[in-house]
């Protein structure tokens, strides 16, 4: 004679002694129940299942938000840049775009650092104020 735990809808249970050919088919039984609850499992797992384990997803559309924002900002800087003068641009591009410090740039100029200096906190000051509503 063999045991089986029953457990009833109720939430009782109850150990029940059955015969070897019962238990072997109750055993079959409860094995191709588990293997179809698995794969109803696998391909019906709801997203809450995964929040409740503590497991959470990036929302895609945050990503294509932001990116939006940025190049946003990106083409705001640009339109600055541009209307700034000549020179100015100039200075811009190669400490931003060509990452030269100020005293490489004012060797090459052959002026003053600290001229690049103030002129630099003039670009400053304008780019501000183009930028002040962004």
């Amino acid at each position: 004679m063999k045991e089986i735990n029953y457990k009833f809808v109720d939430g009782t249970n109850k150990t029940i002694k059955v015969d070897e050919k019962f238990y072997k088919n109750y055993e079959e039984i409860e094995t191709q129940t588990k293997k179809i609850e698995r794969k109803e499992t696998r391909r019906q797992i709801s997203l809450s299942s995964f929040i409740e384990k503590g497991i959470e997803f990036e929302d895609e559309d945050s990503y294509i938000e932001e990116n939006f924002i940025e190049q946003e900002k990106k083409e705001e800087i640009i339109n600055a840049i541009r209307q700034l003068n000549k020179k100015q641009q100039d200075l811009v591009y190669q400490v931003f775009y060509l990452n030269k410090s100020l005293s490489e740039v004012a060797r090459e100029k052959n002026i003053s650092k600290s001229t690049i200096t103030q002129q630099m906190q003039h670009i400053y000051k304008k780019m501000k104020d183009f930028l002040k509503n962004f």
